[in-house]
């Protein structure tokens, strides 16, 4: 290329034309070599004098350097959006809603109206339904985020506010859809696809666990917005805050959208749960009127000695096609087909408060569905029953574990067995092999029990019990190497004007002088109910009592048995009886409401020094169905529930206003010999004499005539009979052990339905 060869200044635009005209190459080819190309572009503007343009391309190349670090930064940001997009998208449930946000937001009035009628309409019925609002709790939790949408509706642009209220409604009310739809599915597949390699499932657990799943993808996607908001804005901080607000607005209204529909839920299960119950009740109410009550029949069954009976209008199978064993030959019995809270449902429609828990057993009422669910995914593991001589059991292992915290360490093993009955004859032979392998020679074999006790009914059980009426078929073999000193009955044995003290004094001096009286060296234990329970009919012993004992026992050498098979695991108002007098037993015996009647379950609980003596490094006893797995399951999951319903906290409270409330509606009655007990454990002793306290005669079977009456449709409630308790033969009494979960307003009813009861036995005993 000449040097003298002048150059016309490049056109706007068209530089790079211009330049590769000059390179004689093809204007629409790409240049081979820039870097050239940027040196000749350079050169020409050199050569025409245009430093001005000159500067302003290099400006223009600086600028299009810094737009292009720009471009890489937003390239940056959008690749790291992206992510966010794609991670957001798969957890994004709106892609799978089938109810489209247009129709809320058409009819979001009637929506809003709908929602607000069946809330209002829910709390009213969950609130004088009877139940226990504690398990309800979403009531009390709702007024949080109603505070928080109450400040909210102040915002200036209201139209946001109402927008969110409708996006709320829709997730909620999409999220309830998909949980449905998942549960299936989940169900179906845990019962019929995979049902031999996995458990199968109740629906009601499919619906939890779809729910939970649908609630961590929500609660993933959340995270993730929160987490984009602060990666985008974190240099800004008013835009970051303003963001924020907005996400924490939405989650507040959500919240308490939720809990709405959680309310409306519940009630909506209370409803279903309860429908036969508020049938039963109306069936009850026409049943009591007076065209019915002038149908009421009675009959006599006791021949010669007794008032006259109700008639049980529930329909009976005909003696020929009864074959119990279970039952009296020759009475009839109500035929239950339901159960479900603290009620009981013939097959004839009535409905019957059971007052007592069957025999103090039903701690937790009937139907409890967490109990059952638990029962039935154990049951489904194929592992509802294992050899304890070969296997552990994770749920076995949990509930000794469980049981022994509750004693503080105290009593730090346990032996799990089938009833209560077991349970006493287990720790019978624990308390035998404790000095046996001490000493293989030792002379030990009396066990000390006391008057008016019952302990179990199996031989070895009944032989240390003190119960004429069911010990007198079997007196010729029942074991001889028992010895008795007497119960702690204050109102039948403590004199007028002894003091406490003196009364405890008395019978330490008792059990001292029956130990020493037998010999020292031949005493294994010495065996009590903290309260008494069917024998005696809920005596508690006097304060120091225990203490006493527990010393006399240490003293000699002798271990002290507290049997709580009845009285133990919440029903006094103490997780166990004897934590009232804070004397700790070696040996404790549960039973009853360990298992709350939904399995046979019993234990025993050991203090480490009985365990820790035992030379053969093992319990040497077992019956086949010890420690079975479904009985742990059912047990755990019935005294996790008693724990985290707080429920011994209510036994103690509305426990305390039924002893006030039978005092003071019965104290004065003309039969009423003593009203004692404490708790969910009360027991109302009958004389015929206030003064003499003279029984009255057992062919009158007052506790029985009682119990009947109460059980009559008229009436439709069962109490707890009792029989012999000042010599064995004559004496009565009843007593009142309801479920747990029982309310102020139920004890009102029991102790209405008792004094009218009792008002009516005794005008028929008078007749």
């Amino acid at each position: 290329m000449s040097k003298n060869r002048k150059l016309l200044p490049p056109r706007s635009g068209k530089l790079e034309r211009e330049i590769m005209s000059k390179l004689a190459l093809n204007p629409w080819s790409p240049p081979r070599n820039m870097q050239f190309l940027v040196y000749k572009r350079i050169s020409l503007n050199l050569e025409q004098g245009s430093k001005k343009n000159f500067s302003t391309k290099i400006k223009k190349k600086d600028n299009n350097l810094t737009s292009n670090k720009q471009a890489l930064n937003n390239n940056n940001k959008k690749k790291v959006k992206n992510i966010f997009q794609i991670i957001s998208s798969y957890l994004d449930i709106s892609k799978l809603y089938f109810i489209h946000i247009n129709i809320f937001e058409k009819s979001s009035l009637i929506i809003f109206f709908i929602l607000a009628i069946l809330f209002i309409a829910a709390v009213i019925f969950i609130l004088i339904s009877n139940v226990d609002l504690s398990n309800y709790y979403s009531i009390w939790s709702i007024l949080p985020p109603l505070f928080m949408v109450y400040l909210m509706k102040w915002e200036k642009n209201a139209r946001e506010f109402k927008e969110s209220c409708i996006k709320g409604i829709y997730m909620i009310s999409n999220l309830a859809l998909l949980s449905l739809i998942l549960a299936l599915f989940v169900y179906l597949a845990s019962n019929y696809l995979f049902h031999d390699i996995w458990v199968q499932l109740p629906f009601i657990k499919s619906f939890y666990i779809s729910k939970n799943i649908i609630g961590f993808c929500l609660s993933i996607k959340i995270v993730i917005s929160i987490i984009e908001i602060i990666y985008y804005y974190w240099k800004e901080p008013k835009i970051l805050c303003n963001k924020l607000y907005k996400l924490l607005s939405s989650l507040i209204v959500l919240a308490f959208f939720y809990q709405v529909i959680y309310v409306i839920c519940g009630a909506i299960l209370i409803i279903y749960d309860n429908i036969e119950l508020m049938e039963f009740k109306l069936e009850i109410k026409l049943k009591n009127s007076s065209k019915y009550q002038s149908e009421l029949k009675v009959k006599y069954i006791d021949k010669p000695a007794g008032p006259a009976r109700p008639e049980d209008f529930s329909s009976h199978a005909s003696q020929g096609d009864d074959k119990s064993l279970n039952h009296h030959f020759y009475k009839d019995y109500p035929k239950i087909v339901k159960a479900k809270g603290k009620y009981l449902y013939t097959d004839k429609g009535r409905g019957i408060f059971d007052a007592c828990s069957g025999a103090a057993v039903a701690s937790i009422g009937y139907g409890n569905q967490d109990v059952i669910d638990a029962m039935h995914i154990k049951n489904m593991s194929g592992t509802h029953y294992l050899a304890s001589s070969f296997w552990k059991d994770n749920d076995v292992l949990k509930l000794q574990k469980f049981l022994a915290d509750t004693t503080d360490g105290l009593l730090d093993k346990v032996y799990l067995t089938g009833s209560g009955s077991d349970a006493t004859e287990a720790a019978i032979k624990l308390a035998c092999q404790y000095y046996y392998d001490q000493d293989s020679e030792t002379q030990r074999k009396y066990i000390i029990s006391r008057d008016h006790s019952y302990h179990g009914n199996t031989l070895g059980a009944l032989s240390i019990s003190e119960f004429t009426s069911r010990q007198a078929p079997y007196k010729n073999i029942l074991t001889g190497n028992v010895e008795y000193v007497s119960s702690c009955n204050p109102y039948r044995q403590q004199l007028d004007g002894e003091s406490v003290e003196d009364f405890v004094a008395k019978k330490a001096d008792e059990l001292e002088k029956k130990i020493l009286e037998i010999g020292r060296e031949k005493v294994i234990a010495f065996i009590a109910e903290p309260v008494s329970g069917a024998a005696l009919g809920c005596v508690k012993a006097v304060p120091g009592y225990f203490k006493a004992m527990k010393n006399i026992c240490e003293k000699y050498d002798i271990l002290y048995i507290a049997d709580e098979i009845m009285c133990g695991l919440g029903r006094t108002g103490n997780y166990h009886a004897w934590q009232d007098s804070g004397v700790a037993p070696d040996i404790l015996i549960l039973g009853k409401g360990l298992g709350a009647g939904y399995f046979p379950v019993s234990a025993i609980l050991v203090s480490p020094k009985v365990w820790g003596e035992l030379k053969s490094e093992q319990f040497i006893h077992g019956l086949t169905f010890d420690a079975v797995p479904t009985g742990a399951t059912v047990a755990l999951k019935v005294q996790q529930i008693i724990k985290d319903k707080d429920l011994v906290a209510n036994v103690k409270k509305v426990g305390d206003y039924l002893g006030k409330t039978l005092k003071a509606k019965l104290s004065n009655h003309k039969y009423v010999g003593d009203i004692r007990g404490e708790g969910f454990f009360w027991g109302v002793e009958f004389v015929k004499d206030k003064i003499t306290k003279e029984p009255f005669d057992s062919k009158l079977a007052v506790s029985r005539l009682i119990v009947d009456f109460a059980k009559s449709p008229e009436f439709n409630m069962t109490l707890y009979p009792g029989s012999g308790t000042v010599d064995g033969v004559n004496g009565d009494h009843i007593i009142i052990a309801p479920p747990f979960m029982i309310t102020e307003e139920d004890v009102d009813h029991i102790v209405e339905v008792i004094s009218t009861v009792i008002e009516r036995v005794f005008n028929e005993i008078n007749k």
